[in-house]
């Protein structure tokens, strides 16, 4: 039986990475990293799942044994803030108007962000985990760094949900099936607003 610091450790190793490199993708810092895998700290599930979706991986994957048991008689309950559930961004629309606004549903955020809640529709991202129905956790933001699974709105009547990479004067939208293209947008689109980042992905839930 592992657990998650062992996992985290492997993953790091396979990826030929250092407790630095690890920490600047996920971001937090080396010392974290390097407790984790010595299981002197065993993360929240929140900040498991966070990882899992940097990283491209499910979360089953990632959790060790000490994050996936929970008592049969264990009751959940909703705590922190109540966030939006959007269905759907739609170019031109506010964000959260009410055609968009499906539900809603808890997660522990900070205050100090905006945030909500994007139902998966298609299955492009199927490889990082994030599943048709699935929904994830939005940080609204209009910046994102590259590797990050960020929601862009480009030339479109809906946004789309694809993992970011800026090169050069290009940006690529990837999605993570094969079956799927990039999307290729030019830095410039973005200078002019004609597309534009509405937030990054920091959580994925998905009902059984």
């Amino acid at each position: 039986m592992s657990t998650f610091g062992e996992k985290l450790r492997k993953i790091r190793k396979e990826r030929k990475m250092s407790q630095e490199e690890l920490a600047a993708i996920l971001g937090t810092s080396k010392q974290v990293i390097s407790r984790y895998e010595k299981g002197q700290r065993i993360p929240k599930i929140t900040t498991a799942k966070q990882f899992a979706l940097s990283l491209g991986l499910p979360l089953e994957y990632l959790a060790g044994d000490e994050l996936n048991m929970l008592p049969p008689e264990a009751v959940p309950y909703q705590q922190g803030r109540r966030l939006p559930i959007l269905g759907s961004i739609r170019a031109g629309a506010p964000l959260l108007a009410d055609e968009q606004v499906t539900g809603y549903d808890y997660a522990d955020v900070p205050e100090s962000a905006d945030w909500f809640f994007l139902r998966v529709r298609g299955d492009s991202m199927i490889n990082a985990g994030i599943a048709p129905g699935d929904l994830v956790l939005v940080r609204k933001q209009d910046t994102a760094e590259n590797g990050e699974i960020a929601v862009c709105l480009v030339n479109s009547e809906e946004a789309t949900l694809k993992r970011f990479h800026r090169q050069g004067d290009i940006v690529v939208l990837q999605p993570e099936n094969p079956a799927y293209s990039p999307i290729i947008v030019p830095v410039s689109e973005f200078d002019s607003g004609n597309a534009r980042i509405i937030g990054v992905a920091r959580e994925v839930r998905r009902s059984l």
